[in-house]
């Protein structure tokens, strides 16, 4: 698995003056309930693509279900074939994943290098527009020493799940 250093080595947080003070004074960066997002629609894109992703490796199953155990095929057969079995477990599955974790998801946003040196030296216009109006900044991160600070915290307080992760604005396959 390929992490998220490997990828950007330095990646940056954009706040406002007031935001960056409260950073640097607590030397703690706190996380948006995902509901709170300038962009809420990330969380609820993705599920239909989990769905997608999701779909062959359940209908594999489903399929090795009715070759071991061939009495449940008529059963099957009446809820519209094997394919709409797997289709409504994968949704299911999604769904329950949703409303176990789904509303308690918190995100800290940053933007990774992007290999354009103007850029990576003077930051996105897309963020010093949204950040800077009244004296933004851009506070710039070791992204391995960042995942490990995660680590840490994942062990020392038993975080279900902490990650430092892409979130991919495409409809590019390649990339999810």
């Amino acid at each position: 698995m390929v992490k998220t250093s490997d990828v950007y080595p330095r990646i940056s947080h954009y706040t406002t003056l007031q935001g960056a003070v409260g950073i640097l004074q607590s030397q703690s960066l706190w996380s948006t309930h995902c509901k709170f997002l300038n962009d809420t629609s990330e969380r609820i894109l993705i599920k239909d693509k989990l769905i997608e992703i999701l779909y062959p490796h359940v209908l594999k199953k489903c399929q090795a279900l009715i070759e071991k155990y061939p009495k449940i095929k008529s059963s099957v057969d009446s809820d519209g074939g094997v394919a709409a079995v797997a289709k409504n477990e994968t949704a299911t599955i999604v769904d329950v994943q949703y409303r176990v974790t789904g509303d308690e998801i918190y995100v800290t946003s940053f933007c990774g290098e992007t290999g354009d040196a103007y850029i990576d030296r003077n930051g996105l216009l897309s963020q010093w527009r949204g950040y800077g109006r009244d004296g933004g900044i851009s506070l710039v991160f070791n992204t391995k020493k960042m995942e490990d600070i995660l680590q840490m915290e994942a062990d020392t307080y038993s975080y279900a799940h902490l990650s430092l992760d892409d979130l991919i604005y495409s409809h590019d396959t390649k990339k999810i």
